[in-house]
């Protein structure tokens, strides 16, 4: 969503979501009939460049950083509902036609990125899984998180 629909800079307001379960068809066998299911949202301001190369078509770029939310959770297994907060960034590129001077189809893609600063999540929920891999302190530094890539299409409208 971009303030102003003429050619030039502006600004706007990104929101994502993402919802996916599975069975777990695994080992564990006391997780193996159980459902998981992953959300992500994200949600920031975005800095918005438009550029027409005709009377119809444009490039839209959006840039910004927000607030990155998860909650992961295994149904009926209460050590597996976790939730994670932290910071995030997207950009997308997309392609639009202008339908009217008002509204326009495009498509768009792009990615989402958020990270939670200091956490070792798998550690600190899965501490006795063997992963052995992150040392014997049981933490490592850096950044956990999640990438996300995204495409869209539909109706653009401009105000």
């Amino acid at each position: 969503m971009g303030l102003g629909g003429a050619e030039g800079l502006g600004g706007g307001l990104f929101f994502s979501a993402y919802h996916s379960r599975a069975y777990g068809i695994e080992s564990p066998l006391e997780l193996a009939d159980e459902r998981f299911h992953m959300n992500f949202f994200y949600i920031g301001p975005e800095f918005v460049a438009r550029l027409f190369f005709s009377d119809y078509w444009s490039v839209k770029t959006g840039l910004g950083l927000g607030a990155f939310f998860s909650r992961e959770k295994v149904r009926g297994n209460s050590r597996l509902d976790y939730g994670l907060d932290g910071w995030g960034g997207h950009f997308q590129l997309g392609l639009e036609y202008r339908l009217a001077e008002h509204v326009g189809v495009g498509v768009n893609g792009g990615y989402v990125l958020g990270w939670f600063p200091g956490k070792d999540f798998a550690r600190e929920f899965f501490s006795d899984d063997g992963l052995g891999e992150l040392g014997d302190s049981g933490k490592h530094e850096g950044l956990d998180g999640c990438f996300h890539f995204f495409v869209t299409g539909g109706l653009r409208f401009y105000f």
